[in-house]
């Protein structure tokens, strides 16, 4: 059931636990000689904890190249965006060539 449950939601929460009770329970099942059954089921178990994990771990290794990506990006276009700001003509005023300030030239414009 935790393999199961890893699959689906929970991930290596469940993952973890279940190949440990997966293993745990195949060699309880070999050391009984033959009076336990159930192998296939502890396999089973083993096997889904095993690949809710790894595809738990992916998809948490997506997501954060995705928001790393993604920020880098961002941070990326904003320094683009400051680069290509023109810079004023008088020193000493804030006006910007084409209307606009240094603060926001897209709100404001400061042409007579």
């Amino acid at each position: 059931m935790l393999g199961v449950l890893s699959l689906t939601c929970a991930g290596f929460l469940t993952g973890v636990p279940a190949m440990i009770l997966g293993r745990s329970a195949q060699r309880e099942i070999a050391a009984s000689g033959g009076r336990l059954g159930g192998t296939s089921v502890a396999s089973a178990g083993f096997v889904t904890g095993l690949l809710g994990t790894i595809i738990s771990v992916v998809g948490t290794a997506v997501v954060l190249a995705l928001v790393i990506g993604v920020g880098v990006a961002i941070d990326n276009g904003r320094e683009e965006i400051r680069r290509s700001r023109p810079v004023p003509v008088d020193p000493t005023s804030t006006c910007v060539p084409g209307g606009g300030t240094l603060g926001d030239p897209l709100l404001e414009d400061c042409r007579p």
